[in-house]
């Protein structure tokens, strides 16, 4: 018997083997009502539609075990088919992930992950789960090829219909829909309603962000609306080193955010960016410099402790009719520069007749004031 055995090879005893079991489980899949595919469910029974789609109703995430050739037949058709076998694992929960086969994630899918975030909504309100929404679209987006996202109107499709199904940036949310200006600003809005200090303890952004000027523009305008003060704006602008290095390495941007958010503390702000040194290079050549930034060079140029005295507020556009010298002055005598400062619209605009008029009649004293130079 042992000699027997031995002449036959073991190749033909598995193939034996792979037959009986191929026999029986098509004799199941025609037998048993409840037969689904498995492991052991032999190719061509795994490539059976009927038996796909009978399988998926039960396991969804046998999705990723269909053969491309026949998930591509749906993919390519101008709509992904209703009840078929890709529609059909989407509407019965299915969730992208890592074992995903990639050609649900191409090119020839993008009709499908469209199909996928519109119904999630839908889904979850049949289920009454309204959290696994947000779950499922962050699973498609953890894997999603960003190449995909050049093509502009897939992009902006998927990401309107991720928006109209409650999609929000989270912890998990990948780092390109957290630099993403629509998802971002939404952020940010639903983060000040309640919480207006949340700029600096839930902050996202980034250098990818402060480089879009009407995202930028967009998130000074609210953080203003909501009352908060530019010290605190611009310290939300440069909560991290890389958003410091984005600003001081964009001059534009640099002027803009210096232009429109003016700190009051001006040496404070300008530390945060350069050494003295570099200070020293930047107001050194002032030919591209203009508005305030331009001020401040001229002042500077003139006295480099004018940074730690002159408060930021006398940079606005009601005070540039003051002369530098006398700014000089003023920066040096704190009280004065306060009353100043604290004179309203009407009050300030008598100061500055009383200062005209007094200017004309004492051509003496005015020569004075010219020749003061700050030592």
């Amino acid at each position: 018997m042992k000699q027997e055995e031995s002449l036959m090879p073991k190749s033909d005893k598995r193939g034996i083997k792979g037959i009986i079991n191929n026999v029986v489980e098509l004799i199941k899949s025609k037998t048993d009502k409840n037969y689904i595919l498995s492991e052991s469910s032999p190719e061509f029974l795994k490539r059976n539609k009927d038996l796909i789609l009978k399988t998926i109703q039960v396991n969804q995430k046998y999705l990723n075990q269909v053969p491309d050739d026949i998930l591509l037949e749906e993919l390519i058709q101008q709509q992904l088919p209703s009840g078929g076998i890709i529609d059909t694992a989407f509407r019965r929960g299915y969730s992208f992930d890592k074992d995903t086969t990639p050609i649900l994630i191409g090119e020839d899918a993008k009709k499908a992950m469209l199909k996928y975030i519109e119904i999630q909504k839908e889904l979850d309100n049949n289920k009454g789960k309204p959290s696994f929404t947000l779950y499922r679209i962050n699973c498609l987006f953890e894997i999603l090829n960003e190449s995909l996202l050049q093509d502009v109107e897939f992009r902006e499709k998927l990401f309107d219909l991720a928006i109209e199904n409650g999609y929000r940036i989270s912890q998990n949310s990948p780092q390109y829909i957290k630099q993403n200006d629509r998802f971002a600003e939404i952020y940010y809005r639903e983060l000040l309603e309640n919480n207006t200090e949340g700029i600096l303890k839930d902050n996202i952004l980034s250098p990818a962000l402060l480089k879009n000027k009407s995202f930028l523009e967009n998130y000074i305008n609210l953080l203003k609306q909501k009352g908060i003060k530019n010290e605190a704006i611009m310290d939300s602008l440069t909560y991290n080193q890389d958003c410091i290095n984005a600003l001081k390495n964009d001059s534009e941007l640099f002027k803009f955010v210096f232009e429109t958010i003016t700190p009051t503390n001006l040496q404070s702000f300008f530390d945060k960016f350069f050494s003295k040194e570099e200070l020293k290079l930047l107001f050194a050549d002032d030919k591209d410099l203009q508005g305030k930034l331009l001020r401040v060079s001229q002042l500077y140029n003139k006295d480099n402790t004018i940074l730690q005295s002159l408060n930021g507020r006398m940079l606005e556009d009601k005070y540039q009719s003051i002369p530098n010298y006398k700014m000089q002055l003023i920066a040096k005598m704190p009280t004065f520069q306060d009353a100043i400062l604290g004179l309203n619209d009407y009050e300030y605009s008598l100061y500055n007749r009383m200062v005209q008029v007094v200017s004309k009649k004492t051509a003496r004293w005015n020569r004075f004031e010219k020749n003061i130079r700050t030592t």
